[in-house]
């Protein structure tokens, strides 16, 4: 058996070429993942090994919050470290959010992080990772480092001046000392770093007599752990001390669980491929089970057993699986390359080394490939099994195929209970799960259900879409019209694949529209504002200066100005949203009070109706909020809400600045007077902004679509990184296309001597490839809008108001798919056109 398996597959090798090939992309897009990741956690575990290696302590505040700066605590610490005996010298860290660089105006970095930190003049040219590449450290006001990379891609050179603006400061000239780099990388992620000197930076994050860290150095001969317990003993219990190699591997710990995340969501879509992968497989071994019946039966009668006729199928696909694997893996580290350079070209630069394949990457890419390959041949291996040893005798003898009521039953089972699944998530009934999770669940087995229900449905579905083919190339578009219909079940595997694919990528389609309109909404119901402020960056932890909230509200076309600004705090151990208003907010977003109304004052708090009752909160309950500073306060609840614009918890402006001063305005409305010019106060409004460059100064119209802007950014994406899945569906056409061109020979080959021309043959040939990825792509844009609607109502309590399913973008997919399917069967067409006439007649 071994022998006739090897054999099988060697004199095979065209019919599963592709097949392999898929399994190599689908697995290389998996390895590669883990490739990247892990490459990139070593190399950052590197540079925070050597940022610490001149250290011997680290001194910092211990915090639970995810997505705020550092905690600080009183500079006075320092002196008090530094005068323990045995410690040489303690230098002050302070490492703040939202200081932005200014270059003609334009504040630099996009949509990435931005921060300042403070660079001890004695560290010499380098600190905690950052290395001066050029120039000096800053020593006084007015003078700061910039990194090399945002140096050279804006023409700033040591001794030029740039602008320097954080959230609670307008933008200032600054002198540029020196160039730095973060280990050997001129640029991080695309974030942009500035460094200043200590009562700079203060005076710029409103943390004046503040610092996050102390670094220690311990005196020559003494032990830098001996040292540990009498710092600790005289820090205050939310501060720690660490070793200077646990303060590394903490740190670069960070960094690792963020990308984990990325990992996590890249290897998604690298196992959705996968899937996909499996139809082309399953079709693969279907047709080639069948081409070889002669061949199966003429091996049951010389003896084999039904048995052995399986283990041989399954066999093959071990065999195709280990080799395209272990192929996979190997293409999995120049994949790895190749995301890197795209993840650069996007402007997210991080650091590399040389690529790091664990055994733990191999195993995976190997088993899952090998695993989903040989499930994938189960059925047509049972298939296989079933062949009656009489059929050798036959000219022509594929077994009897399934009745299709049987797949009717077993498909409307599994599709039945995709969609119970689904609609208990709809109503709630999710357990321990989240709703989305069930709903989740749902979709995925619905998918399964769908495509072995698809043969019921491919004739009347493969008429109507052939009909355009049979007008426009009269007999072959008819027999390719016929060809998709005659064999439901070929037609059906091939654009089960598709479906797949298309479905998701609908499903993103009409959550990014379903997103826009729910925007559309909001702006036209919730936001009763002429003019609206916010910071361009809309991903970092950027705010700015009240100052300008009065200076717009001094115009004389305005005529009333509030402001949100935006936080952190823990409630009940759990890190949470909060923004801090004026009461005069709802004049300006829409809350529908459900309890109470929105008086805060100094010590009071309003709820969303979700927090509320998730936590079980009543009117005058008491709430306690610990801050990011380490500080906890007790606030009464006092309205319970609900907005499409805001979710969380609102407390008064007047408490958010005592508890979090370094935050200034996220965004500010205003209200003309009546019969103000929106366009000359908007212009007006704009020059008051000069000072402030990373605010953007909208009305509701530009604030629609810069929305929509950033969806469909996010929507491309997320098509692109589905773009490899389609690509394996459509290699399934190629592939069913060639193999159902072996199984045809004869056929094509009795037309040929008929009179069909070699064009006439290209053209049947394409023309069905067209009409099978139609059939896909249709089936996938239902299920997607469908799958879509679920989600949006799914969604409903976190703000999403509109369903909508753009109808044209969806109709442009399922176009698309058609030209693409003629194009990934240009070679089986050609191949078909290229046979020997009396060859193909002799054919058996």
């Amino acid at each position: 058996m071994l022998r006739l398996i090897r054999k099988s597959v060697l004199g095979h090798k065209a019919r599963f070429a592709l097949t392999a090939f898929a399994i190599l992309l689908s697995v290389g897009f998996v390895a590669s993942t883990y490739i990247y990741t892990d490459t990139t956690n070593e190399a950052f575990a590197g540079i925070f090994d050597d940022a610490f290696a001149g250290l011997d302590i680290q001194v910092s505040g211990v915090t639970e919050f995810s997505f705020s700066d550092p905690p600080v605590f009183d500079e006075s610490l320092v002196d008090e470290v530094a005068a323990i005996p045995g410690v040489k010298s303690a230098i002050p860290n302070l490492f703040r959010s939202g200081v932005r660089i200014i270059v003609d105006g334009t504040t630099l970095g996009g949509q990435a992080p931005t921060a300042g930190f403070a660079y001890p003049a004695e560290a010499g040219n380098e600190f905690q990772g950052f290395v001066i590449k050029e120039g000096r450290a800053p020593v006084g006001p007015n003078e700061v480092l910039i990194s090399r990379g945002a140096a050279n891609d804006n023409g700033i050179v040591v001794g030029g001046t740039v602008g320097i603006e954080s959230n609670r400061i307008d933008a200032q000239d600054y002198t540029v000392v020196g160039l730095l780099s973060f280990g050997e990388l001129d640029s991080l992620g695309g974030a942009t770093f500035a460094g200043f000197d200590l009562n700079t930076l203060q005076e710029l994050t409103n943390q004046t007599g503040k610092v996050d860290g102390i670094s220690v150095l311990a005196e020559d001969g003494v032990d830098a752990a001996a040292l540990l317990a009498p710092i600790q003993a005289m820090l205050p219990e939310e501060i720690e001390a660490l070793s200077a190699q646990d303060a590394a591997e903490n740190q670069a710990a960070d960094i690792q669980e963020g990308l984990a995340f990325f990992g996590t969501f890249l290897s998604t879509f690298a196992f959705i491929s996968l899937f996909v992968g499996s139809f082309l497989i399953f079709n693969t071994f279907r047709i080639v089970v069948a081409q070889r019946t002669r061949e199966l039966a003429l091996m049951r009668a010389l003896g084999a057993s039904a048995r052995q006729v399986r283990t041989m199928v399954i066999g093959e696909a071990l065999i195709t699986g280990v080799i395209a694997s272990a192929l996979g893996v190997l293409a999995g580290l120049g994949m790895a390359v190749l995301l890197q350079q795209a993840l650069t070209q996007a402007g997210l630069t991080l650091p590399t080394t040389s690529l790091k394949l664990l055994p733990r990457t191999v195993i995976i890419a190997l088993v899952v490939g090998i695993v989903v390959t040989a499930v994938s041949a189960i059925v047509p291996a049972r298939r296989a099994s079933r062949i009656p040893p009489i059929a050798a005798l036959q000219s022509q003898g594929p077994a009897k195929p399934t009745s299709l009521a049987r797949r009717l039953l077993a498909g409307s089972i599994v599709t039945g209970f995709g969609l119970l699944l689904l609609f208990l998530g709809l109503a709630g009934v999710s357990g321990a799960l989240p709703e989305i999770a069930v709903v989740g669940m749902g979709a995925a087995v619905m998918m399964i259900g769908v495509t072995m229900l698809a043969p019921l449905v491919a004739r009347p579905v493969a008429k109507y879409l052939g009909a355009p083919f049979r007008r426009l190339f009269g007999a072959s578009g008819k027999l390719a019209q016929e060809n998709a219909r005659r064999a439901p079940r070929r037609t059906s595997a091939t654009a089960g694949a598709i479906m797949i694919a298309v479905a998701l990528v609908s499903l993103a389609s009409v959550m990014a529209a379903s997103i826009k309109g729910t925007v559309d909404e909001l702006i036209d119901n919730g936001i009763q504002a002429d003019l609206f402020v916010q910071p361009e960056n809309q991903f970092a932890l950027i705010s700015f200066t009240p100052e300008l909230a009065d200076r717009i509200e001094a115009d004389p076309g305005v005529a009333a100005v509030t402001s949100l600004r935006q936080g952190a705090a823990l409630i009940n151990g759990s890190e949470e949203f909060i923004v801090g208003v004026e009461d005069s907010f709802n004049d300006f977003i829409t809350f529908e009070m459900l309890e109470g109304e929105v008086v805060l004052g100094s010590d009071g708090i309003a709820a969303d109706e979700g927090d509320a009752s998730g936590n079980g909160y009543q009117l005058g309950d008491t709430i306690d909020l610990t801050f990011p500073s380490g500080e906890t306060a007790t606030f009464t609840l006092r309205a319970i809400y609900s907005s499409p614009g805001i979710s969380g918890y609102a407390i008064g402006q007047d408490a958010f600045a005592l508890y979090q001063p370094e935050i200034g305005d996220a965004q500010v409305y205003a209200q003309l007077e009546p019969g103000e010019d929106l366009a000359t106060v908007k212009a007006r409004v704009t020059e008051l902004a000069e000072d402030v460059p990373s605010a953007s100064v909208l009305d509701l119209e530009d604030l629609r679509t810069e929305a929509a802007t950033q969806i469909d950014q996010l929507l491309v994406f997320i098509t692109a990184l589905l773009s490899l899945a389609i690509v394996i569906s459509l290699f399934g056409v190629t592939n069913t296309m060639t193999l159902s061109i072996f199984e045809r020979t004869h056929e094509i080959g009795l037309m040929r001597a008929v009179g069909m021309t070699r064009g006439q043959t290209r053209r049947m040939i394409l023309s069905e490839a067209a009409i099978i990825a139609m059939f896909g792509a249709v089936l996938g844009v239902v299920l997607g809008v469908f799958f879509g609607w679920a989600l949006v109502r799914t969604l409903a309590d976190e703000g999403f108001t509109a369903f909508v399913v753009p109808f044209v973008q969806l109709f442009i997919w399922v176009v698309a798919l058609g030209f693409a399917g003629i194009i990934f069967s240009i070679w089986p067409a050609r191949k078909a056109a290229k046979l020997n006439v009396l060859e193909a007649i002799a054919y058996e």
